[in-house]
């Protein structure tokens, strides 16, 4: 009967314990290496973390949060409230002007530190200046008769008639004749007719207005006839205003 093999196994086991202890070793090292490396970063972030404030003049000296005093020190009210950050920063310089309006008129004028500085005269003792006057709109030119009006006033014995158009009616528009008991306006460079033909009028001065369209090669007429009720009636004035030509009949009862 063969005797038990025990030793030779338990050699085996010790040399693959001995192996893995040796593999574990290093990666134990290479951990502790960067442990260190960690630990001495976060040492260097924490220690004393510093911030660039600025004093409203360009300065960019680091300044750490350890050296700023305790906001009681700013002012009397700090510390009553939530602390506002404008406190930490110095308050700018004020302008010249009002250090001496401060100074009183007594106290001798503060010179300007910065390049191209000048006395600006007061408003008071600048030069007017009066701004051009800006052209009128013109009219648009005038198109068409749009409105031909009239009445009768009784008190003068006339009868009036207003024309108006969509442009100013000048002198160099229209053109009149008299033709017996007939007055006749000729509006010249007219592009639309007028909707009516006939407008009755009957006072003792104009019996009826015709208005006719006419064609022309230099440019489209509008002709106003005025039948006039009576042969001492006639034509006494003519007055252009702008859109507007009125007409004046006299010589009736």
């Amino acid at each position: 009967m063969a005797a038990p093999q025990g030793p030779p196994r338990d050699a085996a086991a010790a040399n693959r314990r001995k192996t893995q202890r040796l593999r574990v070793a290093p990666s134990l090292i290479v951990l502790l290496v960067a442990s260190g490396v960690i630990g001495a970063l976060t040492y260097r972030l924490t220690e004393k973390p510093v911030f660039r404030l600025t004093d409203g003049r360009g300065g960019t000296e680091p300044t750490a949060f350890a050296n700023i005093p305790p906001p009681e020190s700013l002012s009397p009210t700090a510390g009553t409230g939530p602390m506002n950050v404008s406190q930490l920063l110095p308050r700018p310089e004020a302008p010249p002007s009002e250090t001496r309006a401060k100074a009183g008129p007594g106290a001798a004028a503060k010179t300007d530190s910065f390049e191209g500085a000048r006395e600006v005269e007061p408003a008071s003792q600048a030069a007017p200046t009066s701004p051009e006057a800006s052209p009128l709109p013109q009219e648009p030119p005038l198109t068409r008769i749009r409105f031909i009006n009239w009445r009768r006033r009784a008190d003068r014995r006339v009868t009036e008639v207003v024309l108006t158009g969509d442009g100013p009616i000048g002198s160099d528009r229209f053109e009149h004749g008299t033709f017996g008991q007939r007055e006749l306006i000729r509006v010249f460079n007219v592009k639309w007719p007028y909707p009516k033909r006939v407008i009755q009028v009957d006072t003792p001065e104009v019996d009826r207005i015709r208005i006719g369209f006419h064609p022309r090669p230099a440019g489209n007429e509008l002709h106003i006839v005025l039948d006039l009720a009576r042969p001492e009636a006639s034509l006494k004035e003519i007055r252009s205003e702008g859109r507007r030509l009125r007409l004046w009949i006299v010589g009736g009862n």
